[in-house]
Formats: C-alpha cells, structure tokens, sequence
C-alpha cells in the first residue's frame, strides 16, 4: 500500500511538472507570436504609408501645375508607377496569406506546367533584377506537370525569385530552375546573395519572422512571403529546403509531385 501511495504521488507530481511545462511552453510561444504580429502590424503600417505619401505629393505637385518640365513629369509619373507597385505586391502578400489560412478547401486544383509557369513569373521580374544590376538565368526542362493551383504556384515561384533579387547585391546572379528529378518536379532559386546562418534557417519559414540582420531589417518586405511558400508547400504535399551559408549566397528548392 504505501509502494501504491508513493507511486501515486510520483506520478501525480510528473503530471503537474510535465503540465506546467507545457503549458509554460504554449505561453511563450504565444508571447512570441504576438511579438511577431505586432512587429509584423507596425512593419506593414510603414509599408503601406511610405508609398501612400510619395504617391500622395507627387500627384498633387503635377495636378497644381508646379511641375513644367515633360521630363520631369515622366519621372514623377514613373515615381508613382513604382509605388503603386510595391503597394500591389504588399497588399497582394496579405491577401494571399489570408486565402493560405483557409486551407486547401480555398484552391483551384488543376494540371499545371510548372516549367511554364516559373518562366511567367521570371520574364514578369527580369526588369527588376536589371534595375538592380542582377543577372538572371532561366534552367528549364519543359512538361514537367503537377497537380496544384496556379494561383499559388506562381506566388511560391514570385516571393522565392523576388527574395533572391531583394538580397544579392550587384553585380549578383540568380538563376531559376525546372527540372525533372524521378517521380518529382523540381523547382529551385539560387542566388550568390548576403545568404542565411545556420541559426535563422529554422524559422525563416514561420509567420512574420525576419531574420535579424541589419541589411534584412533595412530591406523592404512584410515577412509573409516564405511563410506563403511553406503554406503553398504544404498544400501541395511538397518539400521545401533551404542551403545556405552566410555571404555565399542561398538556394531554396520546392520538389513537387509529379502529375500522373
């Protein structure tokens, strides 16, 4: 009897021990999360007001007539092109995001190139790399076909290929690839930018988070978009991997099942 009371007691203080741990864990984890949205509100906040006022002044410069110069037109009005854009893609990642929270039940499933739809999005962003002085390859081995939403397929091959962009400094090099690997489809970006240490690479993929680097900090984004390559992932069946090492640039490779 008195083994049974103290087996009973052991396992009663185990439960409590391992109860508290637990929910000590849950607790700091949702401490977390609720940092990373309020960094991720005050971040989107800024994005947002930033290209608001540019377009706000530029437009009201030319409409009360205190812009003369044609060449100086065109560059405000190439001015408010840009940040209407960046506004777009902004606004086009929350979007997105909310649309991956409601599951795959918010797809279109259909018989997809993939070939074909990594080169849309490539020739839709080869302007940007060469604004910024980035040279650009496009690997492809054609009919390569998966079963998924082209929607989302293209936002996964837009935010790994922007990304790769937005963090190789020129005179830098990314080169996108399509190819066939057995049973899978393999898409892939590498890039010879500032790269990922080993410590970030883990939570690179969650909500909201941003590495910590001064040059990450200082470089425009919202930090959804590999957070919506991991949901498209996931939705898809898909492995998303990440090599990477620090001022020797990255490679992210997404392996897709191959439609039958």
């Amino acid at each position: 009897k008195t083994s049974i009371l103290y087996g009973l007691v052991l396992f009663s203080l185990l439960t409590v021990l391992f109860g508290s741990l637990f929910v000590f864990r849950s607790l700091t984890q949702e401490r977390r999360l609720l940092s990373m949205k309020a960094n991720f509100l005050s971040s989107v906040s800024h994005e947002l007001k930033t290209p608001l006022t540019s377009i706000k002044m530029f437009a009201e410069m030319m409409a009360k007539g205190r812009v003369q110069k044609m060449e100086k037109i065109q560059e405000y009005s190439g001015l408010i092109g840009k940040e209407s854009t960046r506004l777009e893609n902004l606004i086009g990642a929350i979007l997105n995001y909310t649309r991956m929270e409601r599951g795959s039940q918010a797809f279109h499933w259909e018989r997809i190139d993939m070939a074909q739809c990594a080169e849309k999005v490539y020739n839709a962003l080869l302007h940007i790399a060469d604004d910024r002085g980035i040279k650009m390859d496009l690997e492809i081995e054609r009919g390569n076909f998966v079963m998924g939403d082209y929607t989302s397929l293209y936002s996964l091959a837009q935010n790994l290929i922007e990304n790769a962009i937005k963090y190789t400094n020129p005179p830098g090099h990314v080169t996108v690839r399509v190819k066939n690997e057995l049973d899978k489809v393999v898409f892939s970006v590498t890039d010879t930018g500032i790269g990922i240490a080993s410590s970030e690479q883990k939570n690179i993929f969650n909500d909201f988070y941003r590495v910590g680097d001064e040059m990450t900090r200082s470089t425009k984004g919202s930090g959804l978009g590999l957070a919506i390559v991991k949901r498209v992932a996931e939705a898809h069946k898909a492995d998303v991997s990440v090599q990477s090492k620090p001022g020797k640039g990255s490679t992210f490779t997404v392996r897709l099942r191959k439609a039958e």
